[in-house]
């Protein structure tokens, strides 16, 4: 083998040890629920952006 593959070689080696030693992620905590005054706040910006293509397209 060549000094590269020799050096590729290691540093294989040497990652995959690491990935054995790493402790596993902890999971993510799933998000809060969003209060009900926040979806309101986007179901009325949503309401505003359909009537500004409706605008758009009646033009």
């Amino acid at each position: 083998m060549t000094d590269a593959a020799d050096d590729f070689d290691a540093l294989f080696e040497e990652v995959a040890a690491q990935r054995v030693a790493s402790a596993p992620a902890p999971a993510a905590a799933a998000p809060a629920p969003a209060p009900a005054a926040a979806e309101d706040d986007m179901e009325a910006l949503f309401e505003q952006v359909a009537a500004g293509r409706q605008a758009e397209v009646a033009a």
